[in-house]
């Protein structure tokens, strides 16, 4: 048996391959190790295993995830997947980016970027990723990715600087926000659930400027550092909703060659 897993900070996406060499799909919330709890990764996993056919063979399991760029967090990760499968012949844990790259990239040198609740970019020489700038998280880095949007769009809400049309559509107070975003659990998740109300005024004069500044700044902050130029793969909800915002916002000598919403898709046929 087999069991990859595409894991975010808002959701993580499995896919089981049993004697039959049949793939199932089950959708999980996020694992990130930086932000999830032990406790928390464990509920998650023991309901993966629920969902798991009866398997007497090897079993391998492949998670790339958000949070798990070092070896201390693939250490950590690899120790709760060994404690729930148990009897788990190899499992291997990687980064999300390097998922990403193994997922679109077809072997080639490329820009791959991932635009989802969280956001990061590396330069890929097919093999290995051989650059990018360190991922600072949510609070100060993910530039260009839901969070980001939502956290463009709730202080405009905050602060009264967002048009009335859009800000009717915001669903949230003040009291709320504040508290959600200061003391609720995962505020990453929360600020993204914002981003589809910049979706739905995208034509908008206000819509047009946000998006273009926050996908300016991921290609400011996260690609142009890395490389001078050349193909781009993206993948991740965010990158297929605004492809056209993002696409407009790329500097001269970027080609995006190719968007995936879903790298687990890509991941199942290698």
């Amino acid at each position: 048996m087999i069991i990859i897993a595409d894991s975010g900070s808002t959701k993580t996406e499995w896919a089981i391959r049993g004697e039959t060499g049949k793939w199932a799909r089950v959708t999980t919330a996020g694992l990130n190790p930086r932000v999830t709890s032990d406790a928390q990764f464990r509920s998650v996993l023991e309901d993966v295993k629920c969902e798991l056919p009866t398997w007497d063979g090897r079993l391998e399991v492949f998670f790339y995830g958000a949070g798990c760029g070092t070896e201390a967090m693939q250490a950590r990760v690899r120790g709760l997947l060994a404690e729930v499968f148990a009897g788990a012949e190899g499992i291997v844990v990687e980064g999300d980016l390097l998922g990403a790259c193994r997922a679109v990239s077809e072997g080639k040198r490329c820009v791959v970027g991932i635009l989802g609740t969280g956001s990061n970019a590396c330069l890929f020489d097919g093999v290995r990723i051989v650059r990018q700038v360190p991922s600072t998280g949510y609070i100060l880095g993910d530039e260009g990715s839901g969070n980001h949007i939502g956290r463009r769009l709730l202080k405009d809400f905050l602060t009264g600087r967002m048009p009335a049309e859009v800000s009717g559509e915001m669903k949230t107070t003040k009291e709320e926000a504040m508290g959600r975003i200061y003391g609720g659990e995962f505020p990453n998740r929360y600020m993204a659930t914002f981003a589809p109300v910049a979706y739905r005024h995208r034509e908008t004069d206000y819509g047009r400027r946000l998006l273009r500044e926050v996908f300016e700044a991921f290609w400011r902050e996260m690609v142009c550092p890395i490389a001078d130029g050349g193909e781009v793969r993206l993948v991740g909800s965010v990158a297929a909703a605004f492809e056209r915002e993002i696409r407009a916002a790329a500097p001269e000598g970027f080609c995006i060659e190719r968007v995936v919403k879903s790298p687990i898709d890509c991941l199942i046929e290698k």
